[in-house]
């Protein structure tokens, strides 16, 4: 089983921060299951905005075949350590779409499980860059021409 658990105001945030643009979400999905051969079982995308705040990027994600949970003012670190070791049972890999440090504990048990992981995020942490296999967002996963502003566009 391979699992994607993605903390989308992380990558908003770094990616911003970096180049100036947006993460294009169908394009990141493609280029993980090519670079390990296999589709991605499951895709779960975290946020913190308000859902109604955030409806055309949660329609998104969500016909991207993403499980969605947002909500403002959350931190959603132990929801994702939770889903993290719950669906890693199953065995597989793990994929964090984020590059906080903060996630350091849980790969490193994830691993000690046996479990693979990787990390695709933009301005990775070195701790993580020492412990995962990673892959820096580079401006190919991008997109190419941002649209209008839309409400709840991230």
């Amino acid at each position: 089983m391979t699992i994607l658990l993605m903390d989308v105001e992380n990558l908003y945030r770094s990616i911003g921060k970096r180049f100036s643009g947006r993460l294009d979400y169908d394009k990141y999905v493609k280029f993980v299951e090519e670079r390990f051969g296999v589709p991605i079982s499951v895709k779960m995308a975290y946020g913190s905005q308000k859902p109604r705040d955030a409806k055309s990027f949660i329609s998104l994600l969500k016909m991207l075949g993403f499980t969605t949970r947002f909500d403002e003012g959350i931190d959603w670190n132990i929801p994702i350590t939770l889903t993290a070791m719950e669906l890693a049972k199953q065995g597989g890999m793990v994929i964090f779409g984020s590059n906080h440090k903060s996630l350091f504990p849980l790969v490193q048990a994830l691993q000690e499980k046996g479990v693979r992981t990787f990390i695709c995020g933009c301005c990775i942490h070195p701790i993580l860059r020492q412990l995962s296999e990673y892959h820096e967002i580079d401006e190919s996963l991008l997109i190419t021409e941002i649209p209008e502003a839309t409400e709840g566009s991230i």
